[in-house]
């Protein structure tokens, strides 16, 4: 799900339901991109993501090492389709900028997210929110 948000990057990419990590775009044609507090978690989460079996799920992107589970899907096919098997040429091609994310910038995200519980605090939604 990409939303627009009051971010520098403010086209914002979540992942699905359980994700963790949020990308970020310029704009909406944009390459994805990560903020740089989450560097050493993607690279921690890619490590250990490469180092477990995943071919009982059925979605390319759930196998791949760099895994839907925890990312938007599409840095998941868009580093399949570049070929990259490799976690750490993986981890390498994944792009972090500081100060993107709403921890960073003292935002609330406008999508709930599972993972953000402990981050960010909540606030009511009103009734314009995006049902996310």
């Amino acid at each position: 799900m990409i939303l627009r948000e009051n971010l520098p990057f403010p086209h914002v990419e979540y992942p699905n339901l359980y994700g963790t990590f949020i990308g970020y775009r310029e704009a909406a044609d944009s390459s994805l991109v990560f903020c740089s507090c989450q560097q050493a978690a993607i690279a921690n989460a890619v490590r250990m993501t490469a180092a477990e079996p995943r071919q009982n799920y059925s979605s390319p992107a759930r196998r791949y090492i760099v895994n839907s589970l925890f990312f938007p899907e599409s840095i998941c096919l868009s580093l399949i389709e570049a070929g990259i098997t490799d976690p750490e040429a993986a981890i390498a091609a994944i792009l972090c900028k500081g100060g993107l994310c709403h921890r960073c910038n003292r935002r609330v995200p406008a999508c709930l997210h599972c993972h953000l519980q402990s981050l960010v605090r909540r606030v009511p939604k009103s009734s314009s929110s995006p049902r996310c």
